[in-house]
């Protein structure tokens, strides 16, 4: 279809959006594990949406889940435009991109062209086109993980929705937690496995399949002190039960990749299930304003 004998890791799907429709664009989208960014047109409230999806998804499936993300958001036109993204060019693009960060006590970079350094590395491979932690709700995340582990002993935990398991790799690193990371995302999975052991943390987390907390192995590793859920608000609300109950009494869970109008549903349904709201910390860019909160069961 292409005509390149070359070797596909992505699709890139691009699209014009009105700025109120991006948080609609986001959710449909995460049915895809789609990793997503916007950049503003002009002045008026015209974006551009851009959406890079696994290699193995076909682009007429990707049509059609733009088609339900207008329809949804009620746009009567939508024009998206697909194109692959080559290993070759991905990895160049990556190498000049994505040179390393630092949140709090943790240096992520994708172990290219390495010098030493002096903080907790957590390396996301360059060939892995998913996943870098660059999102601010990542950032949140491990500030206050790092923050609320100096007053928890946290020995047993959850990475639900791991993605490229940049979480649950970055707390088995600092202070040895172990950690069963799933996601319902096949090539995630694979992706958090490789991950893992080029961290050298294999012996700390074990990857899986699931489909949220339905799978066996989630239940058999309950109670958990603590729990990961870096995903989007409509699930966060779906599985609130779920989480709550198998988290552990006084055990804190950090929820994350939700917007700030969003937040009061998924606080409510957490206090709910007996889950007490004990900080929230708010990180803006040009989507919103995007929530993550530690709650902690009674």
């Amino acid at each position: 279809m292409y005509g390149e004998n070359r070797t596909v890791v992505s699709w890139k799907a691009v699209c014009p959006v009105l700025e109120k429709n991006i948080p609609v664009y986001e959710e449909v989208l995460s049915v895809l594990n789609a990793v997503t960014d916007v950049s503003p047109v002009d002045e008026k409230e015209s974006w551009v949406f851009t959406a890079f999806l696994e290699a193995n998804i076909d682009p007429e499936k990707i049509k059609e889940v733009f088609l339900h993300a207008a329809q949804a958001s009620g746009d009567t036109n939508v024009a998206v435009e697909i194109s692959p993204v080559y290993e070759d060019d991905y990895q160049s693009c990556l190498k000049q991109n994505f040179d390393g960060f630092c949140v709090g006590s943790f240096f992520i970079h994708n172990g290219l062209d390495w010098v030493s350094h002096e903080m907790v590395e957590v390396v996301i491979p360059a060939e892995m086109a998913f996943g870098t932690g660059e999102h601010p709700t990542t950032e949140a995340c491990l500030l206050m993980y790092e923050k609320h582990s100096e007053n928890h002993d946290l020995t047993n935990g959850l990475d639900m929705g791991c993605g490229s398991a940049v979480l649950s790799i970055a707390a088995a690193k600092l202070h040895g937690t172990k950690f069963l990371a799933v996601d319902n995302h096949a090539q995630s999975v694979e992706i958090a496995k490789d991950n893992v052991a080029v961290n050298e943390v294999s012996d700390l987390i074990t990857v899986a399949e699931s489909d949220g907390f339905q799978s066996a192995q989630v239940l058999e590793g309950a109670p958990y002190d603590l729990i990961f859920a870096n995903i989007l608000a409509e699930p966060l609300l779906q599985m609130s039960d779920d989480l709550a109950r198998v988290l552990q009494p006084n055990g804190v869970a950090i929820l994350s990749g939700f917007l700030e109008d969003q937040k009061e549903k998924i606080y409510t349904a957490y206090q709910k299930n007996g889950c007490k709201v004990i900080e929230e910390m708010l990180i803006t860019n040009k989507v919103g304003t995007w929530v993550s909160a530690v709650v902690c069961k009674k």
